[in-house]
């Protein structure tokens, strides 16, 4: 474990597979941006944060940021009708010591691509399960969108996705009630869960009724034996010795 300044600790980049290692580097990138929050660092200058990096990842992947090749710039191109040249901005060298650069060259020399295209399959083929909460299903997208590197379309993916994926029809009705600027996650969230909860207490409220009938129904004498609505239950005429079949005693 490599310390900082003031003793906190952060564990080193140790993948059992360099060749093969995509999830370990995004699983530790997050886990180094939360190390940089954690140390008010987030607003540091690049060189400091890329040294903090290649500190805590250890000597091994120092080795390898420094075989890393760094575009130079490319400078600006002026528009040739004549010669059908089209103008272009200039292109500024690759920054290394920007920290979203080398994050960019680790990706690729980890072969981080290839791991969110693997990663976007599966959050594009995920589908709410019957016994899965709707809230647990959120959740479970937006742990999967995490790895897509979906960037600002993030949240409206993932809108998407439980709109069409969550499998209840009342909250996919609300949802389609939306305008495109009510489209929020935040109001997407709230909706889901006020269906659910709704539907979790109707759910209970018909389970209450429905004990509710069967005490009643027992209690009037359903299953009860020798009771019953019948003419004459429960009183009797028995014939009095010595007396005809005629001249009964109602007892």
């Amino acid at each position: 474990m490599a310390d900082d300044d003031d003793g906190v600790k952060l564990g080193r980049f140790k993948p059992a597979d360099v060749e093969s290692c995509a999830s370990e580097w995004e699983t530790y990138k997050r886990q180094f941006q939360i190390h940089l929050d954690s140390k008010g660092l987030h607003d540091a200058a690049g060189r400091r944060k890329v040294g903090v990096l290649l500190k805590h990842m250890g000597p091994d992947h120092v080795r390898i940021y420094d075989s890393f090749t760094w575009a130079p710039a490319v400078p600006a191109v002026v528009e040739d009708v004549e010669r059908g040249i089209e103008a272009a901005d200039a292109i500024p060298a690759e920054d290394q010591y920007d920290i979203n650069t080398v994050f960019a060259k680790f990706d690729s020399y980890f072969g981080v691509h290839r791991y969110r295209s693997i990663k976007r399959q599966e959050f594009l083929s995920c589908t709410r399960r019957s016994s899965q909460t709707i809230m647990s299903f959120i959740a479970e997208l937006k742990t999967k969108a995490r790895y897509c590197n979906y960037g600002a379309l993030e949240d409206s993916l993932i809108i998407d996705m439980i709109i069409n994926k969550v499998n209840d029809s009342k909250c996919t009705e609300r949802l389609m009630e939306l305008s495109d600027d009510q489209l929020t996650m935040n109001n997407v969230t709230r909706i889901c869960r006020q269906v659910e909860l709704t539907s979790a207490h109707v759910k209970s409220l018909e389970s209450q009724n429905q004990g509710e009938t069967q005490v009643h129904y027992t209690g009037r004498g359903g299953g009860a034996r020798g009771k019953g609505r019948g003419r004459g239950r429960g009183t009797g005429y028995h014939r009095l010795p010595g007396h005809p079949r005629t001249e009964q005693c109602r007892t």
